[in-house]
């Protein structure tokens, strides 16, 4: 029962996470060093972020459970690596990102700045956390769409799964220049969100379906 339940709000939730997940990426100060850490806006786009990732989280469980027969293997490995991924971002958001970090940067800050102590191991984890996702999502999204679960003739859904495709490699810029990871991060949340529009469009099909 409550697979199905998250199946049925599969579209809605993956939605919202995707437009929160869009809010997160767009009020992220442009930096994480102890100054950006300080700032007013750190605490509340981080936390909007682990709501949002709470939210892609069920969604994707919910997709995963209803289309499973159609994804196959490749979709497993995806819908697998995506949610180990992905279920380690709210709590290093909301934890680290709204509590410890700030603790940090106030009390001993040269910890967290390039250089720091601290600095390296948080970048790695956090790049790490995102090569996981995003590769999981990337398979995912190209099994969905060799699958054609999404209907062929709405073009957002499936230009939305083409987002996703492609913010993945683009994320690998962060290591170059930050801002690059928040387009890419602003791309995959658009494209998610197109995601979930798309298998809201197939649930209305469903229903608006003739039987017999």
């Amino acid at each position: 029962m409550a697979l199905q339940t998250l199946a049925r709000w599969s579209g809605p939730t993956l939605m919202l996470g995707g437009l929160l997940l869009a809010i997160h990426y767009l009020t992220h100060p442009l930096g994480e060093t102890p100054q950006f850490i300080q700032s007013g806006i750190w605490a509340p786009a981080h936390f909007v972020g682990a709501v949002a990732w709470v939210l892609i989280l069920l969604g994707s469980v919910g997709f995963y459970s209803q289309y499973s027969g159609k994804l196959g293997r490749l979709g497993l490995a995806g819908f697998l690596l995506a949610f180990v991924g992905g279920a380690n971002r709210p709590g290093e958001l909301l934890v680290v990102g709204t509590v410890i970090g700030p603790l940090i940067a106030a009390q001993a800050p040269s910890l967290l700045d390039p250089g720091g102590s601290l600095y390296g191991p948080l970048l790695l984890t956090v790049g790490l956390i995102t090569l996981t996702y995003g590769l999981g999502f990337f398979l995912l999204a190209i099994a969905t769409l060799r699958a054609a679960i999404v209907p062929h003739t709405a073009i957002v859904p499936r230009l939305s799964l083409w987002m996703v495709i492609l913010a993945v490699p683009l994320a690998l810029g962060f290591f170059v220049m930050f801002v690059i990871g928040s387009i890419a991060g602003l791309i995959f949340s658009l494209g998610l969100t197109g995601w979930g529009y798309g298998l809201r469009l197939n649930q209305m099909s469903t229903r608006t379906d003739p039987v017999g």
